[in-house]
C-alpha cells in the first residue's frame, strides 16, 4: 500500500468503541458529582430553613420569658422593704402609699408555672407588667391586667402536625385563646420542653429568694422531608428574681 494512503487511515472500529466507552465513563462521573452536589446543597438549604424557623421561635420565647416577673412597683414590694435598710423614698408612685420596712404589697407578676402533663407537650405560663388598664402598650401601671398573662406551648392540628402557640388574654394551658406562632405548612414541631431544674432558692430571715433559669428545648422536622430534623436548646436567666415571704412559694417557681 502506498505511504500516502496509509497516512490517511482513521480509527478502527475497536478504537472508536473504546474511545466512546471512556467518554461515557467520564461524562457519567461528572453527572454523578453534579447530582450529588445539587442534592447536598438542597439538603443544606432545607436544614437551614428548619434551623431558621426554630431559631426565630427560640429567640421570641427567650426574649419574652426573660421579662417574666417585671413589676413597675417592684420598689414598693414587701421584699424590697424587707431586704433594704432604707425605706422607699418614692412613696407617691406606690399603689399602697406605704413606705416602711415590713409593710408593702406582693408582686402579682412573679409566678412562672410549667405544666408537663399535657398530651401535646410542655406549657409555660408567666406574667409581666407591660400595659395599663386602657390597653396602652409599653405603659406599665403596676396592676395585673388579663392581657398581661403570657405563655407558650406545643399544639397539634387535625393532621397531627405540631406547632408552637402563644397565649393571649389569660388563657390557661388547656383553654382556648392561643394563637399559632410557627408555620405547620413548613415545620412540624415534634417536642417542646421547659425545664427549671437549674433554678435555686436562697433562704433569708424574711423568706425565700428564688433565682430562676429555664432551659428551653425545641425539636422539629420539615413537613416536606421528615428526614430533615433539628433540635435547639437554650438556657435563659429570668431577669426578675422572685421573693416569697415565709417558708415556700405557693404557686409556680
Amino acid at each position: 500500500m502506498p505511504k500516502f494512503i496509509r497516512s490517511q487511515l482513521g480509527f478502527t472500529l475497536v478504537e472508536l468503541m473504546i474511545s466512546m466507552l471512556l467518554g461515557l465513563i467520564i461524562i457519567g462521573g461528572v453527572i454523578t458529582v453534579f447530582t450529588n452536589t445539587v442534592a447536598a446543597n438542597n439538603s443544606t438549604m432545607q436544614t437551614t430553613r428548619l434551623n431558621q424557623e426554630l431559631r426565630s421561635i427560640m429567640e421570641m420565647i427567650s426574649s419574652d420569658l426573660r421579662r417574666a416577673g417585671y413589676f413597675r412597683d417592684a420598689h414598693c414590694t414587701t421584699a424590697a422593704r424587707n431586704l433594704s435598710a432604707v425605706a422607699t423614698a418614692d412613696n407617691a408612685s406606690c399603689s399602697d402609699g406605704i413606705g416602711v420596712e415590713g409593710a408593702g404589697q406582693s408582686n402579682p407578676f412573679s409566678p412562672i408555672e410549667i405544666d408537663t402533663n399535657l398530651e401535646d407537650g410542655d406549657c409555660i405560663l408567666f406574667r409581666y407588667d407591660y400595659e395599663n388598664s386602657a390597653g396602652t402598650a409599653a405603659t406599665p401601671d403596676g396592676i395585673l391586667q388579663i392581657s398581661e398573662h403570657y405563655g407558650y406551648k406545643r399544639d397539634t392540628d387535625n393532621k397531627g402536625i405540631g406547632f408552637i402557640s402563644r397565649r393571649f388574654a389569660g388563657a390557661a394551658c388547656e383553654a382556648g385563646g392561643w394563637r399559632r406562632l410557627s408555620n405547620p405548612a413548613m415545620s412540624n414541631i415534634t417536642d417542646v420542653i421547659f425545664d427549671s431544674e437549674s433554678s435555686y432558692t436562697i433562704t433569708t430571715a424574711e423568706g425565700l429568694l428564688s433565682i430562676r433559669s429555664i432551659t428551653i428545648t425545641i425539636s422539629g422536622q420539615l413537613v416536606s422531608d421528615p428526614a430533615v430534623s433539628s433540635t435547639l436548646r437554650s438556657t435563659i436567666s429570668i431577669s426578675n428574681d422572685r421573693y416569697c415571704p415565709g417558708a415556700a412559694c405557693l404557686v409556680g417557681i
